[in-house]
């Protein structure tokens, strides 16, 4: 009940018409007005076709048995939003539906759909929500507390697919324009997916978040952001791309007939994985590259994954009929426990083909078997940086490990170093971590690890960034190795910072951004998703227009600050 009055609120600001819309399956009548709770609509289809700019739509609990084909968009700051009843739930179910689609929403925008739930649809290529943008572009699309499960392209859950049976969870392809996404706090679970993917994102999508929800008991990949198949006929726009996955749990997406991920990036492009946890999977998150083409800018960061069938982490492209590479690439910061529990000698890292990619402040702490990860005899696997991890296996003896090296096998940390020329910086101890015991790990270093204060003096982080549970990034100035920092020495808390206004956002020429605050005689600084300072201007008034020369394309955050109190901080996005 709570949940229901708190999603009016939170969406009180963005639907500013008071017109509010009633729906009853039970009492109400598609002739009605659909204006009060004496005189509502009776199909949620209805709504789909009337509901205005601006307006409130409240669905009555109850099961429908309908698939909803969105006919009308809001505006700009007057999107529609579609919700249960405050207190009630209301259920999309597909026992009778006559679409691959519960809800297909198809070159429309300016929508929100939130505390719905969406189940119970057996066919080939079903899909719990379908979100698509083919004749003109599409601009804000929110799923917020959605449930969708029992999606199938068949109902028994034992059958082998072959290719072809597919089935989608939530679905969102680019084949026009698709900007501002989000998914968040939904729930997507007990899917047969065949082929397909829990949550998909694929093609000309540009911005987009998908935080707070939790994938689980699927039958292959849990979240899947894709690029280059084809979706969009322009192939530079043909990416999943500026986008963030963070604080997630995904788990148990388990394919019978190929190794799913809990979190994949596949083609996308400047992508952040942040703060998820990721476990009991096949992989825990792989970052690679099937098509032709690249797997460009992705972070992978503050993200906890164990106990994993397969590595905790898997980077490259695979096959070598085609030129798929994933390139320039940082993951860091990560925290590996005893991933590989077929014991299939894969370790916590395989690695394919990449190109600049770097490997740093990690903690490791692999199963019995010992191997620490497995880079693969292809080509090109160039420009690779692994260093400040901290590793370590449960017989804590740096003289019996396994590091297959392409060719080579090494069995002796000091000698994996000296052959490869990596982790000059890193180590072999144990990382005092709490309750290193699965199933259920506490991987938080005690107070006297070695991880706290050893990552790379180097390393700089976004304004924003904190840690895998909320904290600060850095305390010290130094960095630690893992997921957590080390409150130990922290004397002060943290508060959530306002974001300023920016437009236009995403930019092509110049964006303003205009501070909630008193901004005078601050600074603003803006910074690389990498977190590399790459401008600095000074704030002489509450507003500042800020030119794109010399700002590349992509996913880029911004820092108000006057001296150490920071104003405001957000991301912008250069076109």
């Amino acid at each position: 009940m709570l949940r229901s009055f708190v999603i009016l609120l939170l969406f009180a600001s963005v639907t500013s018409s008071s017109q509010t819309y009633y729906v009853d399956g039970i009492n109400g009548q598609n002739s009605n007005n659909g204006l009060s709770l004496l005189t509502p609509w009776k199909t949620i289809q209805k709504a789909c076709n009337s509901a205005t700019p601006g307006s409130t739509v409240l669905i009555r609990g109850g099961i429908y048995y309908e698939t909803i084909n969105v006919g009308v968009s809001g505006l700009e700051n007057q999107e529609i939003l579609f919700t249960s009843f405050p207190g009630e739930s209301a259920i999309i179910d597909g026992a009778d539906a006559n679409d691959t689609a519960l809800l297909r929403i198809s070159d429309h925008g300016y929508l929100i759909f939130a505390d719905l739930e969406f189940r119970n649809l057996y066919t080939n290529n079903a899909k719990g929500i379908s979100i698509e943008s083919v004749a003109q572009p599409v601009d804000r699309i929110v799923l917020k507390h959605v449930s969708v499960h029992h999606i199938g392209w068949t109902s028994n859950t034992t059958a082998l697919p072959v290719y072809g049976n597919n089935a989608l969870g939530i679905v969102a392809r680019g084949y026009n324009s698709l900007t501002n996404l989000t998914i968040d706090g939904c729930e997507i679970y007990n899917n047969t997916l065949g082929y397909s993917e829990a949550v998909s994102l694929n093609g000309n999508i540009n911005v987009f978040t998908i935080s707070n929800s939790i994938i689980h008991d699927n039958s292959n990949i849990g979240i899947d952001v894709a690029g280059n198949y084809g979706v969009c006929a322009n192939p530079a726009n043909d990416h999943a791309r500026n986008g963030t996955i963070r604080g997630n749990t995904c788990y148990r997406n388990i394919s019978p007939g190929a190794i799913a991920a809990g979190i994949y990036v596949d083609g996308g492009q400047s992508v952040i994985i942040e703060r998820n946890q990721s476990y009991e999977n096949g992989w825990g998150i792989e970052v690679g590259c099937e098509q032709n083409g690249e797997t460009h800018g992705i972070i992978v960061k503050n993200n906890i994954i164990f106990n994993n069938r397969n590595s905790g982490l898997s980077v490259g492209g695979y096959n070598v009929s085609t030129t798929g590479v994933v390139t320039g690439s940082v993951f860091r910061n990560n925290t590996f426990f005893q991933n590989n529990s077929l014991a299939n000698g894969m370790g916590e890292i395989s690695l394919t083909k990449a190109i600049n990619c770097v490997f740093e402040n990690n903690l490791f702490y692999t199963s019995s078997q010992n191997v620490l990860l497995n880079a693969a005899n292809i080509s090109p696997q160039d420009d690779i940086y692994l260093n400040y991890n901290c590793w370590y296996t449960p017989v804590n003896n740096p003289n019996n490990i396994v590091v297959h090296w392409k060719t080579l096998t090494f069995t002796t940390f000091s000698e994996y170093k000296a052959w490869t020329q990596q982790e000059s910086h890193s180590t072999f101890i144990n990382p005092s971590l709490n309750n290193p015991a699965l199933p259920a790990p506490d991987v938080c270093p005690q107070n006297v690890s070695y991880c706290i204060n050893h990552g790379d003096p180097a390393t700089s982080v976004p304004p924003d960034e904190t840690d895998f549970v909320g904290n600060p990034r850095i305390i010290n100035s130094v960095i630690d190795m893992g997921a957590e920092e080390a409150l130990n020495s922290l004397g002060t808390t943290i508060s959530d910072k306002p974001t300023a206004s920016v437009w236009p956002n995403p930019f092509r020429q110049s964006v303003t951004i205009r501070c909630e605050n008193d901004c005078t005689d601050s600074e603003i600084s803006l910074y690389d998703i990498a977190g590399k300072v790459i401008r600095k201007n000074k704030m002489t008034s509450n507003e500042i227009s800020i030119n794109r020369d010399g700002i590349q394309s992509g996913m880029y955050l911004y820092k108000i600050a006057r001296g150490s109190d920071v104003l405001a901080s957000g991301r912008l996005i250069a076109e």
